[in-house]
């Protein structure tokens, strides 16, 4: 595929993000074949697009696969509607607009400022849980730290994310 054909930045995507996306997906449906199947579906949906048409396709792909873990677990959470075609169709699509798809490119955007603005101790606990996909554990040993340490920075991490990202009109209360 050369590098002037159409599904060529889908490539560019998957070599960018692959990995992090099925760490994410992974981690959310405790299922490593399911997270393989969702993660190929929303690559399947970003070949439906032209790129023109994508600002921040990592947004894009990870609003997609979010959307698509979502309904994966509502048919698994309910295996007899899942099981039957036609009342699969009824379960509730949460769906991608450009708003949402827009939505979650601020809230990314405000996301990375608040963590680059974490203190170290607490933002390097952070990256290694929510981004890298470390258990608290796997990062007490590659810090030296113990776990009950790890937990409460990881605990403080997330208030603080939850405060900033609060100030600034992103998320609800008490979510």
């Amino acid at each position: 595929m050369g590098a002037d054909e159409p599904d060529d930045w889908v490539s560019q995507i998957y070599e960018s993000y692959g990995k992090e996306l099925k760490r994410y997906l992974t981690r959310r449906l405790d299922d490593r074949t399911a997270a393989e199947d969702v993660a190929q579906d929303a690559y399947l949906q970003l070949h439906r697009l032209q790129q023109a048409q994508v600002r921040h396709p990592r947004a894009l792909l990870f609003v997609t696969a979010a959307n698509l873990a979502t309904r994966y677990q509502q048919r698994r959470g309910n295996s007899d509607d899942a099981a039957d075609p036609d009342r699969a169709e009824g379960l509730a699509d949460p769906g991608l607009t450009p708003e949402t798809a827009a939505e979650f490119a601020e809230a990314m955007r405000v996301l990375r400022d608040v963590v680059e603005n974490m203190p170290e101790r607490l933002r390097v606990v952070w990256v290694m849980r929510q981004i890298e996909g470390l258990s608290p554990a796997e990062i007490a040993e590659r810090l030296g730290l113990s776990p009950k340490a790890v937990s409460r920075r990881l605990e403080r991490a997330a208030t603080r994310c939850r405060r900033e990202l609060l100030k600034r009109g992103i998320g609800r209360p008490g979510a």
